[in-house]
């Protein structure tokens, strides 16, 4: 698995969708991940660590793993199937274990990021679907 981090949110034109660009860590390639306007504007939020009055349903999942004493251990992002990321939340429960939750990747982004975990790209899904150099930067 590759460690990446959101580098920025682009308008994605084509689609009228945004574009959460991953970029791994140790190197220059990166991920395009289409996400809808409300997926993007909690990625947004989460990035710039903004909180609301209420908890939004990215919150109730952060604090739902806090209330059960549970860690995320990372977000993984680890199959690319006809243009659709799949990925899941990698949490560790002390009582429970290890559980890993599926999730839509725009999901994962916004719980990662809010609990500061890592975020993984599988090796096969970066080789798949990487931009080198051109489009999103």
């Amino acid at each position: 698995m590759i460690p990446v981090k959101v580098q920025k949110i682009s308008y994605y034109h084509p689609n009228r969708s945004y574009a959460v660009i991953l970029k791994e860590l140790s190197g220059e390639r990166r991920l395009p991940v289409l996400v809808g306007a409300y997926e993007a504007q909690a990625i947004a939020m989460a990035m710039e660590y903004m909180e609301t009055p209420r908890p939004l349903t990215h919150d109730l999942i952060v604090n739902l793993v806090q209330g059960v004493d549970g860690k995320l251990s990372s977000v993984k992002i680890t199959k690319l199937e006809d243009g659709v990321f799949y990925s899941i939340l990698d949490i560790q429960v002390e009582k429970i274990g290890h559980r890993q939750i599926d999730s839509r990747p725009s999901d994962a982004l916004v719980v990662a990021l809010r609990m500061h975990a890592p975020i993984m790209v599988a090796e096969e899904v970066m080789d798949e679907a990487i931009v080198l150099g051109r489009g999103f930067r």
